[in-house]
């Protein structure tokens, strides 16, 4: 399981979601050892915004497919993703939106899936709506592709 500490010593925490200790723990693994354990908690907390951002970054924001070759592109890149990024982070109280999705989110991975499908279920509903005024169904998709 951990081949590249390669015998050395090592600090494992072992972390519960409740106070009973039931269930799987969440396990941190510190090559500190002279860490006590709660500083390997809050130093693990500390860290946790850096990796949900990395995960997000490559997955979510499409770093990971982008092959622009001039640094202008790179850029603008790097610059729509960041604020696309803050505008999806900036959500009020940790774990909700205040944007109008209504769902609880640690990631923004999760915020940018939340958000599709629920502008996904407005525009259903929005079709519905024309198709029950009457609206034939060739007005209402040149109303979506104009």
């Amino acid at each position: 399981m951990f081949k590249s500490l390669d015998r050395r010593r090592v600090r494992v925490v072992a972390s519960f979601d409740n106070p009973d200790l039931k269930g799987e723990p969440f396990l941190l693994t510190s090559n500190r050892r002279d860490w006590e354990r709660t500083h390997i908690l809050l130093t693990y907390t500390d860290r946790w915004p850096t990796e949900t951002f990395n995960e997000d970054v490559k997955g979510h924001l499409g770093f990971e497919d982008y092959q622009l070759h001039k640094l202008r592109g790179i850029r603008r890149h790097w610059y729509l993703c960041f604020a696309a990024y803050s505008l999806l982070g900036d959500q009020g109280h940790p774990g909700r939106s205040r944007h109008g999705v209504h769902a609880p989110f640690e990631s923004t991975g999760q915020r940018c899936r939340a958000v599709a499908d629920e502008l996904l279920g407005h525009l259903v509903e929005w079709i519905a709506q024309r198709t029950k005024e009457g609206v034939p169904t060739s007005s209402i998709i040149q109303m979506l592709l104009a």
